[in-house]
């Protein structure tokens, strides 16, 4: 029997815009215990990369998918996968 080894093609990297420009500043809210961020959007997949900002320091990062309702951490940044334009 003869196997056929099968590649994934490498992943697309990220549209991030650089840290200057097209990005959006999220103001601290301790009412509801949000700290500082900023958000940078993907235009090709609508992964949202954000920087949380504690006012004590030590930053972290965060994902958001599109309309998904909630933030999630992951250890790895997700792959680019480009949403088909409509």
């Amino acid at each position: 029997m003869m196997f056929t080894l099968v590649t994934r093609k490498p992943a697309e990297p990220h549209a991030f815009p650089p840290l200057g420009e097209g990005r959006h500043r999220v103001p601290a809210d301790p009412r509801c215990g949000r700290h500082e961020q900023i958000e940078r959007l993907c235009p090709k997949c609508r992964l949202v990369k954000i920087t949380v900002l504690p006012a004590r320091g030590g930053a972290w990062r965060e994902w958001l998918w599109g309309d998904a309702p909630s933030q999630f951490i992951d250890v790895v940044t997700p792959e680019c996968m480009p949403v088909e334009a409509v």
